[in-house]
């Protein structure tokens, strides 16, 4: 329990200290509104879904390898 709470946690702190620089660069640079770009949040709103999207599909892909694909535990 103690070792996968660790990699959990490394994966957490990393995610902190990379993601806080990225989003705070991607809200400065959409600071000027334009029809395209209503809101100063959209870059980072983008970042986020790409992130979420990326983490969803590499669940889903160690899912996959874990299950045979005709339903059955490996």
């Amino acid at each position: 329990m103690g070792v996968r709470m660790g990699l959990v946690l490394t994966f957490i702190g990393a995610a902190m200290l990379i993601g806080s620089p990225i989003q705070g660069w991607l809200m400065s640079i959409g600071g000027n509104l334009t029809v395209h770009n209503p809101t100063p949040f959209y870059w980072a709103q983008v970042f986020a879904g790409s992130a979420v999207m990326s983490g969803s599909a590499c669940f889903v892909l160690g899912r996959l390898m874990l299950v045979d694909f005709r339903g059955v535990w490996i």
